[in-house]
């Protein structure tokens, strides 16, 4: 079963996120793949793969991008655009709030690898997204 998960995974991304993903903000997809991550991907990290894939990269050079998308940045990106999307549609203001817990994160990061580090850990607790549905 999971080399035909493996198979229907690639397929979906590949088709589905040519479209949908590719008109996501750059801070929309950053926001993305941070929540999708539960926070293991800080911002900075997830802008490397976004920058990646705007310039047509394929692969996704990091530890979750090996140990869940077989390095697969099409999957990564599709992965983050599927999980944006009901939050978006069904809850702007989670939305909203994730955008900008994502963008207080950038400066602390810029100023502290350390502190960044620190709420990477925090982030699946203390998430905006977290403690409800997305409807």
């Amino acid at each position: 079963m999971p080399n035909e998960f493996e198979r229907l995974c690639r397929d979906c991304a590949k088709e589905l996120n040519t479209h949908t993903a590719e008109e996501m903000s750059d801070e929309e997809l950053i926001a993305a793949i941070v929540d999708d991550s539960i926070g293991y991907a800080s911002p900075g990290h997830a802008a490397k793969h976004v920058e990646d894939f705007r310039e047509d990269g394929e692969t996704a050079y990091c530890e979750r991008g090996a140990a869940v998308f077989d390095r697969d940045l099409d999957a990564l990106i599709e992965s983050a655009r599927a999980h944006w999307l009901p939050i978006q549609e069904n809850n702007p203001e989670k939305a909203a709030a994730l955008l900008e817990t994502v963008e207080q994160w950038q400066e602390v990061e810029q100023e502290s690898t350390a502190a960044s580090m620190g709420l990477s850990v925090l982030y699946p607790t203390h998430a905006p997204t977290g403690g409800g549905s997305d409807e």
